[in-house]
């Protein structure tokens, strides 16, 4: 049950950091799918992550939560960049 609560979380947190930084970095050209959305969205093969729907550009939940891991990613090698020197 813990590791189940604790895998929300982090996907939790991945999902609303990507969200808020693909509106800010996209001055809202960019739309993010929601978690709870009614309508499916049919995202290419070759590009799971980003679709187009109303011509505007649609990022996947996944999509969302990577770009959310990677901002974390990058924030920690900046982090032990930054003490090693």
């Amino acid at each position: 049950m813990l590791e189940f609560l604790s895998e929300l979380l982090v996907r939790s947190v991945f999902y609303c950091t990507g969200k808020t930084l693909l509106l800010i970095g996209s001055q809202g050209r960019w739309r993010g799918a929601t978690l709870r959305s009614g309508k499916k969205i049919a995202f290419p093969a070759w590009s799971a992550y980003v679709g187009k729907a109303g011509g505007r550009r649609i990022v996947s939940v996944e999509g969302q939560a990577m770009f959310g891991a990677m901002f974390y990613v990058v924030l920690l090698i900046g982090f032990v960049a930054r003490s090693s020197g």
